[in-house]
Formats: C-alpha cells, structure tokens, sequence
C-alpha cells in the first residue's frame, strides 16, 4: 500500500508483513447491531491485532445529529483522529472483527469513510480475518 497506490483493501499478509511499520497505524473499527449482545470496545479488549487503536465511531460520531454514526465537526473529527496517533503521512488500515463488516465505514461503512475525511494520505481496508494478522 504505498502512498502513491491508494489501494483501498490491504491482504492480512500485507498487514502482517508492514504492522511494525513506523508510519502504519491500525484501526480496530468493530461495532455491531443492537441486540447482538456484543460491544465494539469489549471485543478489541480481549483480542486486537498488535499495535491497534480502538476506533469508537459512537464516541466520533456528531452528537447532535438525529441520525447515527454522523460526521462530526471537522474540528472534533481532527482532534479525535489525532488522538489516536493518525496525522499527515500516516498509512491508516482499518478492519473490524467479523472480517469486512464495520472496518469500510469503522462503524457501519462509516471507519475508512470518516477516516478518509482526515489528514491521512492512505486509507484502506483489511481484506480478510483480523485472526491472520495477529
């Protein structure tokens, strides 16, 4: 996934091969539907591919937006996404914990969507089990 190729999946081998990578940072963007008895944050806790960030798009998302997993002001976007060590020049691969269901938009095809609106100057997407990067 070099800067010039916005490739907008990465393999697990890829990811396994460039997760040391000083200018990769891994999102976890797992979330899942109401009622399924299983929390985003709760999953990455026990098991998470080395060196990755939780992605909270509950804690992103615009409060004051009557529909969820909205954009937020760019200012609180910048400021989260800073927080959690993405700037300019950063390689960003999200994935999510059932494979390629909330990695695209890290929480509900909103993850490499949201992440894209950032300072990043790649995003992509783990193509694959999260199990095969770990």
């Amino acid at each position: 996934m070099p800067t010039s190729d916005p490739t907008p999946l990465v393999s697990t081998a890829w990811l396994a091969e460039h997760v040391n990578a000083p200018d990769v940072r891994i999102l976890d963007g797992s979330t899942y539907l109401p009622g399924t008895g299983k929390d985003g944050r709760e999953e990455y806790d026990k098991a998470h591919i080395p060196g990755a960030r939780f992605f909270d798009i509950d804690e992103i998302a615009d409060a004051e937006s009557p529909l969820p997993h909205m954009l937020p002001p760019v200012e609180k976007f910048v400021s989260s996404v800073q927080a959690l060590g993405i700037g300019d020049g950063h390689r960003v691969v999200v994935y999510d914990q059932q494979g390629i269901y909330s990695a695209p938009g890290s929480g509900g095809c909103s993850g490499c969507s949201a992440i894209r609106t950032s300072p990043c100057s790649t995003v992509a997407c783990q193509n694959g089990s999260p199990r095969a990067a770990r």
